[in-house]
């Protein structure tokens, strides 16, 4: 779908940001020191969120059952997060240029670091309604502060530095990767040793040490933007649209299938809780192992082509999860643990291109429908796009996937959001076609 020449204007248009921002700082577009150590202050609050929000996943079902609390009211403090995410990606987006991402991300980073401890203390209410609603409130406080940080977090990189915005949010996207495996893990651990609310005393001292950190690093980059626009105007522009619905469509099959795959191993193959640990478990370190190949992907301009040819093979191996008993005339009603294993894993490589190669189409969109180029504001508020249409599908995708799962068990669901997958790949293909047929620009001149 994507022509040569669109993927070399891709890259092109990279080139040439680099180069204007190395030529109004007095350098030469390359790897420097200080943007180094900037990209690691920042990938390090990135990776720091991503261990606060996950650590308490293996040990609070535990402690939520001592207190006499239902499933509903766990999957009512979990959602908590997403929904604070949600509703504070747009605001944080369209304010990032006003208060300056550095600002924004010592505030996220004391809001974060102040509900972690919070909710540490949280465990010395007796009443279990008492706790389950300040627990809640704990959750969507640290929710906002995790769409702060990654919106002010990108922001800033890609302002600041001479970065390649594949190289950018490959490098993000890797971290928060790495700290779902770092998180669990190392929650557990403290768990056994120091109890429930020593985790989050300890892990809230580690995000105030990280915000101490970024005090005494992160530059003032004030934004020259001559026309903010609101983030309603932003979802007006077709393009940003869809890249909405792609973000939120990606999640809800992501959150969908965590929910539900569990269960499907331990019921449909007979699994045992250490098998389903470990596939589970592998599924961050493989999507961390290939966000860079898709940040080069990214790059070189290989777009709109990767992201239509993931969602078609996520399609055929959503298919082969189950198996699907549209495929009942291969496998014959069989269900395989490798089959199973093989497509988790899949599920995670593909994931990268469809999950990156967006953001570089949702920026292009913008600029091209008059947002400015290399400009705080303009990446605040794709940022905040993404990371809002992220935290609905996180909300829904649990939600919806389990209904549909009680109803029509795990290998149907799993062919509805197979032919979901196609639908995208379509709609995107006919969108692409379309806009071309119109000579609608989807990049900045």
């Amino acid at each position: 779908m994507e022509t040569e020449c669109e993927c070399e204007n891709e890259a092109l248009l990279e080139d040439s940001k680099n180069q204007e921002k190395a030529e109004n700082t007095g350098q030469k577009t390359g790897f420097r020191w200080k943007e180094i150590a900037l990209f690691l202050v920042v990938l390090c609050m990135q990776c720091g969120t991503a261990i606060s929000e996950s650590f308490m996943f293996p040990f609070f079902p535990i402690e939520a059952d001592k207190r006499q609390l239902t499933q509903t009211h766990i999957g009512l403090v979990f959602s908590a997060y997403e929904v604070g995410r949600f509703l504070t990606s747009p605001i944080a987006g369209s304010l990032v240029a006003k208060v300056t991402p550095r600002a924004m991300l010592i505030l996220a980073g004391i809001l974060s670091s102040t509900a972690c401890i919070a909710l540490g203390l949280i465990d010395y209410v007796e009443n279990k309604h008492v706790f389950l609603t300040l627990t809640v409130i704990g959750r969507f406080v640290a929710g906002s502060g995790i769409s702060m940080v990654c919106v002010a977090g990108t922001s800033l990189l890609l302002k600041a530095t001479t970065f390649q915005t594949g190289t950018i949010v490959s490098g993000i996207e890797g971290v928060i990767g790495g700290g779902y495996i770092l998180g669990p893990a190392v929650g557990v651990a403290i768990y056994q040793v120091g109890g429930y609310s020593v985790c989050f005393y300890a892990f809230g001292g580690f995000m105030a040490a990280v915000t101490f950190l970024q005090v005494l690093t992160l530059p003032d980059t004030e934004d020259n933007s001559k026309k903010e626009k609101h983030f309603f105007h932003l979802m007006k522009i077709p393009g940003i649209a869809l890249m909405f619905t792609h973000y939120f469509v990606v999640t809800f099959g992501i959150s969908a299938r965590y929910v539900t795959f569990p269960v499907f191993l331990l019921h449909s193959l007979d699994s045992n809780t250490t098998t389903i640990a470990l596939i589970m478990g592998l599924s961050p370190l493989i999507y961390m192992a290939f966000c860079p190949l898709a940040g080069f992907l990214m790059n070189k301009g290989i777009v709109y082509s990767g992201i239509i040819v993931g969602w078609i093979l996520q399609g055929f191996v959503s298919l082969l999860f189950g198996p699907s008993p549209l495929l009942n005339f291969v496998f014959h009603h069989n269900q395989s643990l490798l089959l199973s294993a093989v497509c988790w894993g899949m599920f995670q490589v593909l994931s990268t291109v469809i999950y990156l190669a967006p953001f570089q189409v949702a920026l292009n969109c913008a600029q091209a429908a008059g947002y400015e180029k290399d400009s705080i504001h303009t990446y605040g508020m794709v940022a905040g796009m993404v990371n809002s249409a992220q935290g609905l599908g996180s909300i829904v995708g649990p939600i919806a996937g389990g209904a549909v799962v009680e109803s029509i068990g795990f290998p149907w669901a799993m062919s509805v959001i197979a032919f979901l997958y196609f639908g995208m790949a379509i709609f995107l293909s006919v969108f692409l076609l379309y806009t071309k047929h119109q000579k609608i620009p989807l990049t900045p001149s």
